[in-house]
């Protein structure tokens, strides 16, 4: 965590502005707007704990992982993206 927050003002200085969102769990696409802007994208991803844009996904998110607990399973696909 220290390390990366070091990354990012390293980064800073440089112009550079990085954020990163979930794009997908599973079998749930969370990214369905896909704005362009890095400001949009780190406002719609800070308007919820699992750090996805498209709000109405957030709900689904919460039941496959707590299904995937119930039967003790890892979910094993997962997709970040960085901007």
């Amino acid at each position: 965590m220290a390390l990366g927050n070091i990354a990012q003002q390293f980064l800073r200085q440089l112009d550079i502005d990085l954020v990163a969102y979930v794009a997908q769990v599973g079998p749930v696409e969370t990214d369905s707007e896909k704005p362009l802007d890095v400001s949009e994208i780190r406002q719609k991803i800070f308007q919820n704990d699992m750090h996805v844009i498209d709000q109405d996904k957030v709900e689904d998110l919460h039941q496959l992982i707590s299904v995937q607990r119930l039967r003790k399973r890892v979910i094993h696909w997962a997709e970040l993206y960085a901007w």
